[in-house]
């Protein structure tokens, strides 16, 4: 690490941040993952932002919390294609709370949108169930305000459907399978948004995020 390698840096800097085999130091596991960071290592970056988006409290007020630095962090991982970052800025802009500080554009929801769209089929080929039951939560979210980002992958994967012959639920009109698997697996999750969408069609109409996915 202290030669410069980006890995090491960030081992290091997690090592620091949970304790494992060194005493816990958020402001040493923020320096070497900085130093990560800053030679563009995609996962430092989003343990980075973590860290700057955590309230004082939990990390014994080590280092300040600041939603802007966090934000930055996650946008620079995002940029990368870091799935776990563009889930938390969907999740910032989509979703926001008191957390972010700063008034959430439409814009900024729109972007939140894109990322949403980009980590879906990124966190089922990794496997990362927490971020995907998540990102299912935000997804299915839009299904009432814009049915056609919903339409654009398939809930129970996260398949695009332009890569696949998708099939749409015949009740709602609104969610999308890649197959028949999908549809029975994704089924219990699907059927209390299917009822309700089927009941109150969302408006139609194909949302900018959809078309830049």
């Amino acid at each position: 690490a202290e030669q410069g390698c980006g890995d090491a840096q960030h081992s290091l800097g997690v090592s620091y941040l949970e304790g494992h085999g060194v005493s816990q130091d958020w402001g040493q596991a923020v320096l070497w993952l900085r130093r990560a960071a800053e030679q563009g290592h995609a996962c430092a970056q989003f343990d980075l932002a973590v860290c700057y988006a955590i309230p004082e409290a939990a990390q014994g007020e080590a280092v300040n919390q600041d939603m802007g630095e966090a934000i930055a962090w996650y946008s620079r991982a995002a940029d990368q294609g870091h799935a776990r970052s563009q889930l938390a800025l969907a999740q910032l802009w989509m979703a926001p709370g008191d957390e972010t500080q700063t008034p959430v554009t439409e814009e900024d929801r729109r972007r939140g949108v894109q990322h949403l769209c980009n980590a879906i089929p990124q966190l089922r080929i990794v496997d990362d169930a927490v971020g995907w039951d998540l990102a299912l939560q935000l997804l299915r979210a839009l299904g009432a305000s814009e049915p056609a980002v919903v339409k654009s992958l398939c809930l129970a994967c996260g398949t695009r459907a332009k890569e696949v012959r998708a099939m749409q639920c015949s009740r709602c009109k609104v969610a999308c399978f890649c197959s028949k698997q999908c549809l029975l697996h994704a089924w219990s999750v699907h059927k209390p948004d299917c009822k309700r969408w089927a009941q109150n069609p969302p408006p139609d109409g194909t949302a900018a995020a959809t078309q830049r996915a």
